[in-house]
């Protein structure tokens, strides 16, 4: 996810949780992926959340990713409750450590 880890780190974008979601399907559409077992940590948690809940409003019929399994790790799950602990803004940081 962009902002995250060794990923791109632009300062002038403020990603949404909708946004960071449509990257991972896009990610998966590109790479022909029809089903997928989700494993999920700390903030990808809301965004596991949001595919889930994508799968579940789109048709049955549709050429939806269908999620096979889910597991939360260390995630909150309320996100507007979400609070980043310091070694997450520290990851996020535009510099290099």
């Amino acid at each position: 996810m962009l902002r995250f880890g060794r990923s791109d780190k632009p300062t002038n974008k403020i990603y949404s949780n909708q946004e960071q979601s449509d990257i991972q399907e896009s990610l998966l559409a590109h790479l022909a992926i029809q089903q997928v077992n989700i494993l999920a940590h700390n903030y990808g948690d809301i965004i596991a959340q949001e595919l889930v809940d994508r799968s579940n409003e789109r048709d049955q019929h549709s050429n939806n990713i269908k999620i096979k399994s889910l597991l939360l790790l260390n995630g909150g799950i309320i996100p507007e409750q979400y609070n980043e602990q310091i070694t997450q803004t520290l990851l996020k940081s535009p510099e290099p450590m």
